[in-house]
């Protein structure tokens, strides 16, 4: 588990706007050394995550075309 944390982003505003959600997809692996930061320019992913996002938002995508609805 992963205590939620409060991230500094902009997306507030957009959620102002119209119904939203923000997804915070983590891509470290500290086994495989996979540690730094978004905005590094030592960034990089652990790349089994890119599967568990494509199945999340394609779900979604799916759910919302079937039902009009997340």
């Amino acid at each position: 588990f992963i205590p939620p944390i409060m991230g500094s982003e902009d997306f507030a505003f957009y959620s102002q706007k119209c119904p939203s959600t923000i997804v915070r997809l983590g891509c470290s692996n500290h086994e495989a050394g996979i540690t730094y930061p978004l905005h590094s320019g030592y960034f990089d992913i652990d790349e089994r995550v890119l599967g568990i996002g494509m199945e999340l938002f394609s779900q979604a995508a799916i759910r919302f075309l079937t039902t009009g609805s997340l």
